[in-house]
């Protein structure tokens, strides 16, 4: 019986989110969307289209499979799959035919096969896979869409194999049937000039970020939308003076999926229809009926039943560019050299809102804070850390 239903151009959109990523994890030479990359199915997996060696292939495999839901068994003829295009009829036939959850992990915390990667914040933080029924997801995507009614495209700047990435960037314009346009590969000149009136453009605030510094421009009518971090209130005023008329910021995570929503950085956040308040949790209604209490990622600040502001993380992660790290694993890894006394890594904001990681090294007696030991620290952080982890500036200060 036929469950589920994925475009393939959404697929290639999935699939090229996890070679990006995979690529960064492995530390592998820079690949993204930006890459002159032609994404149809006669792009070659080896040599002289993505060049992923026969040895490599399980690393990707097994990410993109878990993301689907899909068998061991399903890619067990990928060697003989030697065009991305094979791989997307396997998910294809897979999701038409017994496509029933979706698995997602928290970013910057990915288990590929079966091996955790090191990823120094989350040592002492559960690891899990988070799976969200397809039923459920559509059920976020319709509420989005209530918020979006109207608007005519869908342009994204986010990669679909996040769960917020793939419930508005590909569920929710696929149940109001606009189009959908990933602009990934687009450079912020080319994005402006895509831009058409009554678009919908989404994008994390990190990006936004980017963006305004590039001086992006959109006609009038067009709606910002943002997840995945805060947005600041400094980078909503610029966003209007820059066409963006029109904002919706969401708000949920890999766990618990989408939450609530608001209009600007100032207003509070409300409930989606799907979720009721019970004393300091929540309760989510899903579509077949059931009802199951649920705690949030962050302390809330009840206004009302159904409005609240956001006063902190419970497991004492921040946000940078939209991926959780934890500053007190990435100061106990600092501390692991043995000319470092102590360290403490504070955040800070920039001027558009975005959270930046600052290092306050500790030296032990008599080691010299010289261009030497920065090197010798850069080094460790880069071997050690997942680059969202890493401190943008090192202080140096002597015990």
């Amino acid at each position: 019986m036929k469950i589920f239903s994925i475009s393939r151009p959404a697929i290639f959109a999935i699939i090229e989110g996890f070679f990006a990523e995979c690529n960064r994890i492995l530390e592998k030479p820079a690949w993204s969307a930006l890459n002159n990359i032609s994404w149809t199915d006669e792009l070659e997996v080896g040599s002289g289209g993505l060049d992923i060696h026969t040895e490599d292939l399980p690393i990707y495999l097994d990410s993109i499979s878990e993301f689907f839901g899909m068998p061991e068994t399903a890619f067990e003829n990928a060697s003989v799959a030697n065009k991305v295009g094979d791989w997307v009829s396997i998910i294809k036939a897979h999701c038409d035919q017994q496509m029933l959850q979706f698995h997602f992990r928290p970013a910057g915390s990915k288990v590929l096969c079966g091996e955790e990667i090191k990823n120094s914040k989350n040592d002492d933080v559960p690891i899990q896979v988070c799976s969200h029924r397809v039923s459920a997801l559509y059920q976020e995507a319709s509420a989005v869409a209530n918020l979006l009614q109207g608007r005519r495209r869908l342009i994204t700047m986010v990669s679909p194999h996040s769960l917020l990435g793939l419930v508005v960037g590909t569920l929710m314009p696929a149940l109001q049937k606009i189009e959908i346009v990933d602009a990934r590969h687009l450079s912020p000149d080319e994005l402006t000039q895509t831009l058409n009136y009554g678009d919908v453009l989404v994008a994390t605030p990190s990006l936004w970020a980017y963006l305004i510094r590039e001086n992006i421009h959109g006609p009038d009518n067009i709606m910002a939308v943002s997840f995945g971090e805060m947005m600041s209130a400094d980078l909503a005023v610029k966003l209007r003076r820059n066409g963006f008329g029109v904002m919706r910021e969401l708000y949920g995570s890999t766990q618990t999926g989408l939450v609530a929503w608001r209009d600007t950085p100032n207003d509070d956040f409300i409930l989606f229809d799907h979720w009721s308040r019970k004393g300091d949790d929540l309760i989510r209604y899903f579509p077949d009926g059931v009802e199951k209490s649920i705690v949030p990622m962050d302390f809330f600040d009840w206004k009302t039943s159904r409005s609240f502001s956001l006063s902190g993380r419970r497991d004492g992660a921040v946000q940078i560019g939209a991926v959780n790290v934890f500053p007190s694993k990435i100061e106990a890894i600092i501390c692991q050299l043995e000319q470092i006394d102590n360290c403490s890594i504070r955040v800070v904001k920039t001027d558009l809102g975005t959270n930046r990681l600052i290092a306050d090294v500790f030296l032990l007696e008599k080691i010299v804070p010289d261009e030497k030991m920065a090197r010798i620290i850069d080094g460790w952080c880069r071997s050690q850390l997942a680059i969202h982890e890493r401190p943008h500036i090192l202080n140096f200060y002597t015990s």
